[in-house]
């Protein structure tokens, strides 16, 4: 199939600020965290644990942070935060459903890359209707290095069977976008307001867009 210039037999996608308008609920939780702790939100904090999975980025903040609480303890406070609202209030981006709709269609294969755990994806794909158009669904859990080196995207074409060069990827974040090209993927970068990097993000990329719209 045809994607723009791209000719593309499968397709993958991130969620958070991808798929998923769920970036500002991840801002508010990195503020009150730190706000409780008498602290302001550290300089590009988000960019930096962006690419990693909760539990990583728990001990990613406990040891550079020198937060008392231990990673365990600072895991349960982000989930007790953000699992009602990932059940309850995050919703898709603009279009995102109609896309996945048109692919569908098209007999396209569609997996997802995530660094967000099960707990909290797997009920808000659901409620928002677009959990069963996935082949596969993959978290960073068993993936140490989460989306800073590109093995869960290998591992994500490895199971639908198709070479990096025949994938699309659909990211938000400069990092993993620039790991997925480093590894031979395309990458259609998604615009994402609290995201500081678009111009570079649309500098690099296969292809770049603001809202689903543009591919329909």
């Amino acid at each position: 199939m045809k994607i723009k210039h791209l000719d593309i037999k499968a397709v993958i996608f991130d969620l958070d600020g991808t798929l998923l308008d769920s970036c500002k609920v991840w801002f508010e939780v990195d503020q009150n965290f730190f706000n409780k702790r008498g602290r302001e939100v550290p300089k590009d904090y988000g960019k930096t644990i962006g690419t990693m999975g909760l539990a990583q980025a728990a001990v990613y903040t406990k040891e550079t942070y020198g937060i008392e609480e231990s990673p365990e303890e600072i895991f349960s406070e982000w989930m007790d935060a953000v699992v009602s609202k990932y059940s309850d209030e995050v919703e898709l981006k603009p279009h995102a459903r109609e896309y996945l709709e048109f692919l569908a269609k098209n007999s396209i294969p569609m997996a997802v890359a995530t660094a967000s755990s099960k707990v909290m994806y797997e009920p808000c794909l659901k409620n928002n209707g677009i959990y069963y158009y996935f082949d596969h669904i993959c978290d960073v859990k068993k993936f140490k290095n989460g989306k800073n080196t590109p093995e869960l995207f290998i591992h994500v074409a490895n199971l639908l069977g198709v070479k990096p060069s025949e994938i699309l990827i659909f990211e938000d974040t400069l990092h993993a976008i620039k790991v997925a090209l480093e590894a031979g993927f395309n990458v259609c970068s998604v615009y994402e307001e609290t995201c500081h990097d678009e111009e570079e993000k649309k500098e690099i990329s296969s292809l770049y867009i603001h809202d689903f719209n543009e591919l329909l």
